[in-house]
């Protein structure tokens, strides 16, 4: 798959997904680049999104017609200061500051492998089921004896039914296995991690229930084993984690232990106005500012949402000041080594950021500058009613069974029988001509369909038939006897049940509208140049 170019009257080919062509211009808007990266990126998430019409990497246009209009935005939005915005820089400021936190770990982490033994042991834990017999007693002495009589070698059938028959206990002695999912939380409680052959008696609020776990099996579940798989690697690379911020703990960093110790959060001197603006340092850092007590009041603030007085108040604010402090410092020692590695400074880093940075911007003009225009009155509401009811009416609901058979003349045998009153189950052991079940066209016996998803030929016949009804229906050259079972009809939903629905739609489509001609006047004011003229081979 090529992409075919046109600049300055020359045309250039260059392979879709070349590492060295993803950084060609494809397009321009003023000094601003689209490039290669960027149009194949949005391509590939238009197809997996499934927009119609839009996920061929073939017909690329909606989609770098997409890119300039956001592009346009941008500039726009620049133009109107948005990017000064302290909402805008604090979003950029912080994807910046978490982008450098993730990608240190990441790299930190990025040799790390699940153990295999971790691994089947939360599998196990995960897919372990118990094959229990249990009995509810409503006196916790009978329960009692019955658990002894157990551990003394008892069986659990012979002493159960003996407890049945007595009007002691009730329950089925019948074995079944069971995950702790399935069981009463008191139930499984009790009953996890036993072995095989294990008694428990359980307090529950009707009356007692013993509980003998006869076996235990381990069943194949190949998504418990992804996640199994999963769940012990993110725990390797947690550890892993850990201690790479324990060495550049000790590393770069200094903890003054007795000023943390000293420091009191909850004195009414000096008082928390105080502390905020404290500039002793509780922690050093390797060519980075201290950490001061100023910064751990602005991190204690972060942690309690609504302030610190009332931590203060209820004596919680010097419990969490470690902990606290151990989350800022980690940030910082990983910021610090972030800018060691100069992340900051690659392509890729660069890249995501200023693609970021656009959305963010992109986002932000559609907010202030698109949407307080964009109005849907009530009256637009109920036309948009009135004209899609379709989209607001549940399809009526049946409950069928069937005879499929491969000519039309034994399916109006077995019909013209049912007329004459013998029973459907004996004609589906008995009537001739029958098509085997594994080759019938539509499975249609036992089924519960909606009227939308049966051939309109036969959802039209199933109109107004009552229970017991049965029709004749061929389909796909088979020829069917269909009973109906039971039927819910449908229904339609009323406008005011609909109306915020509907209002969100209408809003989105509005929007689009007003973005459209928002972007069609701002292309007048900049100068737009496509150089892509077709993907192919």
């Amino acid at each position: 798959m090529r992409a075919f170019l046109v600049r300055d009257g020359r045309e250039a080919q260059v392979p879709l997904f070349s590492p060295d062509a993803l950084t060609l211009a494809v397009a321009r808007v003023d000094d601003e680049e689209i490039t290669l990266q960027q149009l194949t990126d949005a391509l590939l998430t238009a197809h997996r999104a499934g927009h119609s019409g839009e996920t061929s990497q073939h017909d690329f246009r909606p989609v770098l017609d997409r890119l300039i209009d956001m592009k346009l935005c941008v500039l726009e939005a620049r133009e109107m200061g948005l990017d000064e915005l302290p909402e805008v820089k604090r979003a950029i400021q912080d994807e910046e500051t978490s982008q450098l936190l993730l990608r240190v770990r990441a790299a930190a982490v990025k040799d790390v492998k699940a153990d295999p033994a971790e691994v089947e042991r939360l599998y196990r834990d995960a897919v372990r089921e118990y094959l229990i017999r249990s009995l509810l007693f409503r006196a916790e002495g009978d329960a009692k004896t019955f658990q002894k009589a157990l551990a003394a070698g008892g069986d659990f059938e012979a002493l159960g039914k003996k407890s049945i028959d007595a009007k002691k206990a009730v329950g089925s002695m019948a074995p079944g296995y069971v995950g702790l999912g399935g069981m009463k939380p008191e139930v499984a409680k009790a009953v996890a991690g036993a072995a095989a052959k294990a008694v428990r008696l359980v307090k529950l609020p009707d009356g007692w229930t013993v509980v003998q776990v006869a076996g235990i099996r381990y069943p194949e579940k190949p998504e418990e084993r992804a996640r199994a798989q999963e769940k012990a690697l993110e725990g390797a690379k947690q550890r892993v984690a850990i201690r790479y911020y324990e060495v550049l703990a000790k590393q770069h960093a200094h903890v003054d232990k007795k000023l943390v110790r000293k420091l009191d959060l909850e004195a009414k001197r000096p008082g928390l106005a105080a502390l905020r603006k404290d500039p002793r340092p509780l922690a050093t850092i390797d060519g980075e500012p201290p950490l001061t007590v100023a910064d751990l009041l602005r991190g204690m603030e972060g942690k309690f949402f609504h302030g610190l007085e009332a931590p203060v108040k209820e004596h919680r604010a010097n419990a969490a000041k470690e902990e606290v402090l151990h989350v800022l410092l980690r940030k910082r020692l990983v910021l610090a080594e972030a800018r060691r590695q100069k992340i900051a400074e690659s392509v890729e880093f660069r890249r995501y950021m200023a693609e970021f940075t656009d959305a963010t911007l992109f986002s932000a003009y559609v907010e202030r500058a698109v949407m307080p225009d964009v109005k849907v009155t009530d009256q637009e509401g109920r036309a948009y009613y009135e004209k899609h009811k379709a989209e607001f009416a549940t399809p009526a609901m049946y409950k069928l069974e069937s005879l499929t058979f491969s000519s039309a003349a034994d399916a109006q045998r077995a019909y013209d029988k049912l007329r004459a009153g013998t029973d459907f189950k004996w004609l589906r052991s008995n009537a001739g001509g029958q098509v085997k079940e594994d080759l019938r066209k539509a499975q249609l016996d036992d089924a519960v369909v909606s009227a939308g998803a049966i051939p309109p030929e036969l959802a039209n016949q199933l109109q107004g038939a009552k229970t017991g009804d049965c029709r004749l229906q061929e389909i796909d050259g088979q020829f069917f006897l269909i009973r109906l079972v039971s039927a819910t009809p449908g229904s339609q939903q009323p406008y005011q049940a609909a109306r915020s629905a509907i209002g969100k739609k209408l809003v989105i489509e509005d929007l689009n509208k007003a973005l459209k001609d928002s972007t069609a006047k701002i292309r007048m004011a900049h100068k737009v140049s496509v150089y892509l003229t077709r993907i192919g081979h």
